[in-house]
């Protein structure tokens, strides 16, 4: 028996909060998404409030399925709107589609990642830096806003972002970034209008080491395997060449590189195994693998893979720790709502639909594959 109760919700508030993401940033300014997204905010917690009156009269003659399913349909679209909201708070919305110049105060939350332009004009360069920034602070046209937004800093290709966790002060052009629910806006400055503030901390430090370390121990090494190491170990896709980069894609591999559940799982084992070795009691053992596993997803960074993982391996440890239930679709779903909650940005991220599909693949479909190829006389040896 397969226990999908939280399927039908899960599936609900994934659907409706993609949809209502999909809608607002099809809109082309930061300020009537702002608008629109306030709209849809009060008309869906208008309507939440009445259909939970309508299911307190009526419990016991709709089908519990179906309350379930339509509060998952207005959870998602809520937080959904709620999100995009908070994305464009005024006055940054007017200064994002005025395309003013800014000081900006915040930390660096991510690795560079080198952006090519294929189609770039004459006066264009053909490919930058770009960085996650979490704002602290933004000042344009004499006012001053302490707000948190997540920007994408935009640096020429031949930059030195500072490592993640970094505080900097940057002064650059704001401007919107159609179609992305992960960011406010982009911010573009030159590297010589970027100043460090203050130095990491140890958790980023020692990340941001063990990375640069990674990257130093494979010196030497065929540039293709090295590539290859670099991305199953933890993702590092910046050694890839275009060439093989094009070659994984077209043989469908590319997801080889991608850190999800069997990075996390093979994390979480091995912390677990040291810590029964070292005679630890169940709380020692599942705190020990909850503090790696966030550490993890430190090392690696917030891919959408990673954080469907995290989120997962988390709850089965937390369940393993709490003596509740741990089946696969059930951890599936409930991580899902989770991640939904905390980020609903990555509702309509391709890559979290991928992982959430093809962990689906395995918890649903496998195991009954499995049974039919030991079922056959002629498969049953695989």
């Amino acid at each position: 028996m397969i226990d999908g109760r939280l399927l039908a919700p899960a599936s609900a508030a994934w659907l409706a909060s993609a949809g209502t993401l999909l809608l607002l940033e099809r809109l082309p300014m930061s300020s009537d998404r702002a608008a629109w997204s306030a709209r849809a905010l009060l008309a869906f917690l208008a309507v939440s409030a009445a259909y939970a009156v309508l299911a307190l009269a009526l419990h016991r003659r709709l089908p519990r399925g179906v309350l379930v399913f339509v509060a998952g349909l207005l959870l998602g679209a809520s937080v959904a709107a709620m999100h995009v909201h908070s994305l464009s708070p005024d006055p940054v919305a007017g200064w994002l589609d005025a395309r003013v110049t800014a000081t900006v105060q915040g930390v660096v939350t991510g690795e560079p990642i080198v952006r090519t332009q294929s189609r770039a004009a004459v006066w264009q360069q053909p490919s930058h830096l770009e960085v996650r920034l979490a704002t602290g602070r933004v000042s344009a046209r004499g006012e001053v806003l302490d707000v948190d937004l997540p920007l994408l800093l935009r640096l020429p290709a031949d930059a030195r972002p500072p490592p993640p966790g970094s505080s900097v002060l940057v002064v650059g052009r704001l401007s919107t970034i159609p179609a992305n629910a992960q960011v406010a806006g982009s911010l573009t400055a030159e590297a010589d209008r970027l100043l460090v503030v203050a130095e990491p901390g140890w958790v980023d430090a020692t990340a941001h080491a063990m990375r640069v370390g990674l990257r130093a121990a494979l010196v030497g090494v065929p540039p293709r395997a090295g590539a290859l190491v670099a991305g199953l170990a933890v993702g590092d896709e910046s050694l890839q060449s275009t060439e093989l980069d094009e070659q994984m894609r077209a043989s469908g591999l590319s997801h080889l590189t991608a850190v999800s559940g069997g990075n996390v799982s093979i994390v979480v084992v091995l912390v677990v195994w040291l810590a029964t070795v070292l005679r630890r009691g169940l709380a020692t053992r599942v705190a020990a693998a909850l503090v790696a596993v966030a550490f993890f997803v430190v090392l690696v960074g917030p891919a959408p893979s990673v954080l469907r993982a995290a989120a997962m391996g988390g709850l089965v440890l937390v369940g393993m720790l709490a003596g509740g239930r741990r089946a696969g679709p059930s951890v599936l779903a409930a991580s899902l709502l989770l991640l939904l909650v905390l980020a609903p940005g990555l509702a309509a991220s391709w890559g979290l639909a991928l992982s959430v599909f093809a962990t689906a693949g395995l918890i649903l479909l496998a195991p009954r594959v499995h049974d039919r190829l030991d079922h056959w006389r002629a498969t049953r040896r695989w």
